[in-house]
């Protein structure tokens, strides 16, 4: 009798000890679960099961591909099938499978390894904050913060994998270098709450203007460079900055006042202008300086070596009343060095 109460005893502390760990499980902060290779939950710790929001007691009896079929895994952002394969096949290789999911609003951290060679060890963790911390500070970095266009950074980021793209497997694309006639002016005159409220509306009109066609940059106070990158090269590029020319000279109110600024473009096109970042920027940057000094409010394209000339017929769409203008006439410089330029005539200087 005495050993039977013993005995008695000694399952009822290994009960407590089992309750004990259960509820321990239940309360830490990640989610466990541990599964058979074919994907049947064994045992799954509270905050896994309020995870995928299902009762394991009535789950317990599928496997993973049921699991899914049964839309468990749903909210996933890629496919629950291939993640379970390309996990059994890592860790039979004893290696660990890590990989971060996003699932609804949330990233969920992941970590399987083989348990006992038999089982997998599920632990999962919420990780949703660190990663919009880290996301928020990458914007930041790469974003002008008044305009939310690329900066200086973000864009030759962006710059460069267009110019890796277009190496791998050709194409054209265009850049169009701006700069704002009489920002200074408002600045100046308004203030410069009224130059940033100038600045935002700027932008978002570029952005309408561009559409899907490209990116843009801020990369001084008023100075902006856009890439188109549709392989339908000058005529895109040149549609673009039609559009802009017509966009961004409409009034801004500002307190009451309506405030006008116009812009000057620059255009260089890849290859024919140039193959690395660098050396587009500078001529098309060659291309705004010219469109600026022959008095603003003008589209001017960088005449590598005569290769480029625009002509109204061309691009009788956007440009049925363009003029066009050869600088070497006026300045003896060399044709196949200059630029050349094309002047809306509903614009003005």
């Amino acid at each position: 009798m005495e050993r039977l109460v013993n005995l008695e005893d000694h399952e009822t502390l290994e009960s407590r000890r089992l309750r004990g760990l259960e509820l321990a499980m239940d309360h830490l902060p990640v989610a466990i679960g541990i599964l058979t290779l074919e994907g049947k939950p064994v045992y799954l710790n509270q905050p896994f099961i309020d995870l995928y929001r299902f009762d394991w007691w009535q789950q317990s009896g599928i496997t993973f591909s049921q699991m899914i079929n049964k839309g468990l895994f749903a909210q996933w952002k890629i496919d629950p099938a291939g993640y379970f394969d390309q996990m059994r096949r890592t860790i039979l290789q004893d290696r660990p499978f890590i990989m971060e999911v996003e699932f609804g609003d949330r990233v969920i951290a992941i970590h399987d390894r083989l348990l006992e060679g038999r089982f997998i060890l599920s632990t999962q963790a919420d990780v949703t904050a660190r990663v919009l911390a880290e996301r928020q500070v990458t914007y930041l970095a790469h974003h002008d913060p008044l305009t939310r266009l690329l900066n200086r950074a973000g864009f030759a980021q962006r710059f460069n994998q267009v110019i890796q793209a277009n190496e791998k497997h050709g194409g054209r694309f265009g850049v169009l270098s701006l700069d704002l006639d009489h920002f200074k002016d408002i600045n100046d005159i308004h203030g410069h709450a009224a130059g940033d409220i100038v600045l935002v509306e700027v932008a978002r009109r570029m952005r309408t203007c561009l559409g899907d066609q490209g990116f843009i940059g801020r990369l001084g106070g008023d100075e902006f460079t856009i890439i188109s990158t549709s392989d339908n090269q000058p005529p895109s590029v040149l549609a673009i900055a039609t559009r802009l020319q017509e966009s961004i000279p409409k009034p801004i109110l500002f307190e009451g006042k309506a405030l006008r600024v116009g812009v000057s473009i620059g255009i260089a096109l890849h290859p024919d202008n140039g193959l690395d970042r660098a050396t587009l920027l500078r001529n098309a940057d060659e291309a705004l300086y010219r469109a600026k000094r022959e008095g603003r409010g003008r589209i001017c394209i960088y005449d590598g070596r005569g290769r480029h000339h625009v002509a109204a017929s061309d691009h009788e769409a956007g440009l049925q009343q363009a003029e066009l203008f050869d600088p070497s006439a006026e300045t003896g410089r060399d044709a196949d060095t200059v630029t050349t330029s094309v002047r809306r005539g509903g614009f003005g200087a």
